[in-house]
């Protein structure tokens, strides 16, 4: 193994979360792209419980920490930079299953962003995805996932496969229009490493960024998307719903506890209550929450969001009864909150 991966070991890998509960398609992809250099899929597979030929079982479930094994071998096996663009030109669309159709039926940008928000968990990530709306720009914000805890190399890694993965999403949905405006970059990289990222995303790249992100022409919001159905895409929604359910039920605290928020619309109890639900104590909980890198506060405020988008979208309530189902203590301080989300007021937005 070389150096730079030595500190990479089994004990620090097994803090990633073991649960089983995502579909196999991107160990597959790795081990597809390795054999496209020449890589024995065994080898890709070392350490990961995963033989070669289960992966052609379409019903495999497999883990984040699985996923982090994969990628360790593949990083110590070549040294080829290109490599997590490779293995995302072998996740599109068409390989995210239910996932990826409910993409397909989407009707508008600010639907597939909703999406896409709600139920990123469903690609296994190692970042956590925001969107934001702005005036100059439909914009992609990654950042590391405080549950799935891996060293910088294989979050590295695992970040340039995302990126490339948007990039190919968004032009399977929009074609040449899909393609980013540039893309910014939260870790060091070299002027060679620029230029790879450059070919491989079709955009300028801007390494040593305050953050990580995909910035998309504005006028993508404007543009008709053919094949949206709101009833297939409800039907697919739901199928989604279940998955995430299912991988759900063993996923971090902090996904346990959003998910009981999304469950009360319009209770949004406090801590302790929220707490006690759980069978825990206010600090415990506190506690677990800060282990993950999040809080009780940041959790409501995602919830609120949410829910805000859906009301605005799917209802004719007034943005002073949004408030006040939401919680807050009048409109404007809703309308304040909801700029500071979306980069929009409820006005704009809704229409």
């Amino acid at each position: 193994m070389p150096a730079s991966l030595a500190h990479v070991t089994d004990d620090l890998l097994d803090r990633v979360p073991a649960d089983k509960a995502y579909s196999a398609q991107r160990i597959a992809a790795v081990v597809e792209a390795g054999a496209e250099l020449g890589i024995d899929a065994a080898l890709l597979l070392d350490g990961s419980g995963i033989a070669p030929a289960e992966l052609r079982d379409p019903a495999l479930l497999t883990s984040l920490r699985q996923l982090m094994r994969v990628h360790r071998n593949a990083l110590a096996l070549t040294r080829d930079p290109a490599l997590p663009f490779r293995v995302a030109r072998r996740l599109r669309l068409s390989q995210f299953g239910m996932y990826g159709y409910a993409l397909l039926c989407c009707s508008s940008v600010d639907e597939i962003v909703d999406f896409t928000t709600r139920y990123h968990a469903l690609t296994a990530p190692v970042t956590e995805m925001t969107w934001a709306v702005e005036r100059d720009a439909v914009v992609c914000r990654l950042a590391p996932n405080a549950a799935v805890p891996v060293p910088a190399e294989l979050y590295r890694f695992g970040l340039a496969v995302v990126l490339g993965i948007i990039v190919g999403m968004s032009r399977d949905l929009f074609g040449e229009r899909g393609q980013p405006v540039d893309a910014r970059i939260a870790h060091d990289g070299d002027a060679r490493l620029r230029e790879l990222y450059e070919w491989h995303l079709e955009c300028p790249v801007q390494f040593g960024a305050d953050r990580t992100e995909l910035r998309f022409d504005p006028a993508l919001r404007d543009l008709p998307l053919p094949l949206g159905s709101p009833l297939s895409k409800a039907m697919a929604t739901e199928a989604c719903d279940r998955l995430l359910a299912r991988a759900g039920e063993a996923a971090s605290f902090t996904a346990r506890v959003e998910r009981m928020l999304m469950r009360m619309p319009g209770e949004f109890c406090d801590m302790d209550t929220t707490a006690a639900r759980l069978n825990i104590t206010a600090r415990t909980l506190r506690r677990k929450l800060e282990a993950e890198g999040s809080s009780f506060s940041e959790l409501l405020a995602r919830v609120r969001r949410d829910l805000a988008i859906d009301y605005l979208r799917n209802t004719r309530m007034s943005t002073d009864n949004i408030a006040a189902a939401l919680g807050f203590s009048d409109g404007a301080n809703f309308r304040h909150a909801f700029r500071r989300w979306t980069g929009r007021t409820p006005g704009e937005y809704r229409r």
